[in-house]
């Protein structure tokens, strides 16, 4: 049954093409995985930075750490209640901790957050209430309530100086979202677009009309493998940038990006083993200038016990 935009949908649906187009920088890993636990170390070319993450399953609750030699700290934890449709979230960090996934695209600049959510899928009604703290140390809050084709989300940013407040309205798939600053009565920004989801594709198109920008993505999966792609057009400037991903097979994965300034990058993953990934990645101009062809590499080790 075909399934409209329902709760949070514009942000899961972003959040799931990041995901997907995630792109490292040159390192090497070690994963192990026990039952419901993982541990991965992993060392950076760059600055030899090393990091360390562990995930766990214990009494219910999820249990992720994050650490790594720049003394940076991640903690994330997940508690399900009343047959999985109320759960309770939190996510620590340290100030300069950038995540490696995205989990909570309403506040990407956030430090400290504390969500509860709702869902009930039988009777397509969601909820969501959530607080934190940017890494600016100003408050933020978001408030979402849906029910069926319809939602309504909130979120307000205060400081000692302004009230933002962003509203979206999303109703049978099509959207609009008001960027205001309440203290000083103006308004920041208008933007107007659709999402479609189903349970294969999800893809969404919007239109800034205050900056004239045009945004696209959207990705589609099918046992077991994907495509993501997203792009922005920038009417004014004449500037663009896009990125499709997706997996070839079971061991392969293919990428490539684009821009207005001539830059194009491939990437190329493959899993010669079953316990190993390698990655190549080239960049290069297509602008005719003569600039050097750079290569990147990422090589990972698995094994499960």
């Amino acid at each position: 049954m075909k399934k409209y935009l329902i709760f949070g949908s514009p942000f899961e649906v972003i959040s799931k093409i990041n995901n997907i187009l995630e792109s490292q920088d040159d390192h090497i890993s070690v994963t192990a995985k026990y039952k419901d636990s993982i541990i991965k170390g992993t060392i950076f070319e760059k600055n030899f930075l090393s990091k360390i993450a562990a995930s766990t399953l214990y009494n219910g609750t999820q249990i992720e750490f994050e650490a790594d030699s720049a003394k940076n700290l991640h903690l994330f934890t997940k508690r399900s209640m009343m047959n999985n449709k109320f759960h309770i979230s939190t996510f620590f960090s340290t100030l300069n901790y950038i995540p490696q996934v995205s989990r909570y695209l309403y506040m990407p600049k956030s430090f400290a957050t504390v969500a509860a959510h709702f869902n009930d899928q039988a009777r397509n009604i969601n909820a969501i209430f959530e607080v934190g703290l940017r890494k600016s140390k100003t408050p933020v809050a978001i408030v979402v309530i849906s029910k069926g084709l319809y939602n309504l989300s909130f979120r307000t940013i205060v400081t000692d100086r302004t009230n933002v407040v962003n509203a979206t309205v999303l109703a049978a798939g099509a959207f609009a979202s008001i960027k205001c600053d309440i203290s000083l009565s103006q308004l920041q920004g208008i933007e107007l677009g659709y999402l479609y989801n189903s349970n294969n594709l999800s893809c969404f198109a919007s239109y800034d009309t205050n900056r004239s920008i045009v945004n696209a993505g959207g990705y589609l999966t099918y046992n077991d493998k994907n495509i993501a792609f997203k792009g922005k057009y920038a009417i004014k400037s004449k500037e663009y940038f896009s990125e499709i991903c997706g997996s070839v097979n079971d061991g392969a994965l293919l990428s490539g990006k684009i821009n207005s300034k001539g830059q194009i990058e491939f990437l190329t993953k493959i899993s010669p083993k079953p316990w190993v990934d390698v990655s190549i990645k080239t960049t290069s101009s297509a602008t005719g200038k003569a600039k050097p062809v750079t290569f990147g590499w990422t090589l990972d080790f698995h094994k499960n016990f």
